[in-house]
């Protein structure tokens, strides 16, 4: 008798769209997550926070079931345990969704060599920088309710002080993610639009704000006056 053929290979898996992208599974209701320390002053955070390391400058820490509450966070704060850590796995996983997506649809994604990007206006799509990004003076992203905008930034990210990413239109912070290789610098008044994906440490300086989130494998800081918001969910039409 012949031998048994083998069984039939599973196809493979289909690249990410763009909207899965944009979900962050758990980590989506941070409005700050970190694998290290998140240490603020006088800050005011809408969205939970969670650790797996420590946390400085929430105090007083009210303790509930399984997390505790401050007068500065409008939601829940969660230093290691369960709920911190299924939400970091989760921004792990985001991580790798968003390099799959870049590698898959090469010939969509606008390249760029990095550097100074301050002054300039930009429409929705997937823009790779392979090198630092220095926003110097204000950007403006345009587009509709459903317009995606992804920036993948292989090395840090710094933005100048005052310096604004304006929306214009009906653009949705919630469509726009950050992918940084290194760190993350916000100097003092900048305001940011978008979630944060960073490898390394993420800073915002005095008064500095961002509508999004602050996502990180390093230590987050933030200093007096500073805001974080998180967005939402993304468009549904995605």
């Amino acid at each position: 008798f012949p031998p048994p053929s083998p069984p039939p290979s599973s196809p493979p898996s289909p690249p990410p769209s763009i909207a899965s992208v944009l979900h962050l599974g758990s980590a989506s209701t941070f409005a700050l997550l970190s694998q290290a320390a998140i240490s603020c002053a006088t800050t005011v955070i809408t969205g939970d926070v969670g650790s797996l390391a420590a946390l400085t400058g929430f105090a007083p820490l009210v303790a509930m079931a399984d997390y505790a509450t401050s007068d500065k966070v409008v939601g829940k704060i969660y230093v290691g345990g369960d709920t911190a850590a299924a939400a970091v796995a989760d921004m792990e996983k985001a991580n790798d969704v968003v390099d799959i997506f870049f590698t898959a649809n090469v010939a969509d994604v606008v390249l760029n060599a990095g550097g100074a990007i301050g002054g300039l206006d930009f429409t929705k799509g997937v823009y790779k920088f392979t090198s630092f990004v220095a926003i110097t003076s204000d950007i403006t992203l345009k587009g509709s309710a459903t317009d995606v905008f992804i920036f993948s930034v292989s090395s840090y990210l710094s933005i100048a002080a005052g310096v604004r990413v304006k929306l214009d239109g009906q653009v949705n912070a919630a469509n726009i993610l950050w992918q940084v290789g290194g760190s993350t610098s916000l100097a003092a008044g900048v305001h940011l639009e978008g979630s944060l994906l960073s490898l390394g440490a993420i800073t915002l300086g005095a008064s500095a704000s961002l509508n999004g989130r602050a996502l990180s494998r390093g230590a987050i800081s933030l200093a007096a006056g500073t805001a974080v918001s998180q967005p939402g969910p993304p468009s549904s039409e995605l």
